[in-house]
């Protein structure tokens, strides 16, 4: 569901910003290459999960 992407999207997004400044640091320069691995990490995130959770079968109708 839309919640639950929100939700993951939210998480990867927090996870992937604090993973960048305990390895990398934090400074005044590090705002834009934060937001950057932020936004990659919940891509990443996301993808995990729609790889592991059943998509809904496309419901295409021939009739």
């Amino acid at each position: 569901s839309v919640v639950l992407d929100v939700c993951v999207g939210v998480c990867g997004a927090l996870l992937g910003g604090w993973l960048l400044v305990v390895f990398l640091g934090n400074n005044e320069n590090m705002q834009v290459f934060s937001l950057v691995t932020s936004a990659v990490a919940c891509a990443i995130l996301l993808w995990a999960l729609s790889l592991i959770l059943p998509g809904k079968p496309d419901d295409d109708d021939d009739d």
